[in-house]
């Protein structure tokens, strides 16, 4: 509730519109099943070229990501890390957009 309560009525409706439109695209316009393949090899390439565009920063980045909320970790790193992942997935062609930020957000059946 404190959530809610800092970001204001006007986010809230926001927020709602943004959720229902969420629900009504997974209703209305479901994706097709992933070739997992194909989604393993666009993460593979979409990653090595933040490594070739960001060098070992990215790596680091990477570490930082693994363990955002170790104590030693620069709060300010991960935001960073974050930003640089999910800038760059906003960069790709549509289609391969969305693939990989449903590949960077979704955890991994195993």
């Amino acid at each position: 509730m404190l959530l809610l309560n800092a970001i204001g009525e006007e986010n809230q409706r926001h927020m709602l519109d943004v959720m229902a439109d969420v629900v009504e695209s997974a209703m209305t316009k479901p994706h097709q099943v992933i070739d997992q393949q194909k989604d393993e090899q666009l993460l593979e390439t979409f990653m090595v070229g933040l490594y070739e565009r960001h060098g070992e920063k990215f790596l680091e980045a990477l570490t930082v990501l693994e363990h955002p909320h170790a104590p030693s970790v620069d709060r300010k790193a991960v935001c960073d890390a974050a930003i640089t992942l999910y800038r760059g997935a906003l960069l790709q062609p549509e289609g391969d957009r969305e693939l990989l930020l449903r590949s960077l957000l979704a955890s991994k059946a195993e």
